[in-house]
């Protein structure tokens, strides 16, 4: 499977599994939704770790954008210095970027309660407990704040 293809299944897998509607209470324009998401993939391709469960039958169902220790999501140091100071003051300065960070996570609704989201967060905590690093999970959305 090509690379864009590859792509493009992420993206429908994140699209999907948020309802169509991941962050439409901030773009407030659906037209909007699929193309963050795909930069999103992107920049986790470019400077993460993208990790996702594949069927025979249905392709790539479920998906997680991570940063591990020594990256910085989505990040230049112009972006990172002003989107890292919030999580900055919840693990300490450089606390994020010590840590695996989950960016994104997702399994398609009709895959769900299958064991692939459990897996997907498995082997990452596995990996950083390997390495004696932490995983760090954030939440935000337009019914709760910012929380850790």
């Amino acid at each position: 499977m090509s690379p864009d293809l590859q792509i493009k299944q992420l993206v429908k897998v994140f699209h999907e599994a948020n309802k169509r509607e991941f962050l439409l209470f901030a773009l407030k324009d659906e037209a909007l939704v699929e193309p963050l998401l795909e930069a999103m993939v992107k920049c986790t391709v470019a400077g993460g770790q993208v990790y996702v469960v594949e069927t025979s039958d249905e392709g790539i169902v479920g998906a997680g954008l991570w940063f591990g220790p020594g990256q910085i999501s989505l990040g230049s140091l112009q972006l990172g210095s002003s989107l890292h100071n919030i999580p900055d003051s919840y693990y300490g300065k450089g606390g994020q970027e010590a840590a695996y960070h989950l960016q994104l996570f997702a399994v398609l609704p009709t895959c769900q309660k299958k064991g692939y989201g459990k897996a997907l967060m498995r082997h990452v905590e596995d990996k950083a407990k390997s390495e004696g690093a932490d995983v760090v999970l954030q939440t935000v959305g337009d019914k709760n704040s910012f929380a850790c």
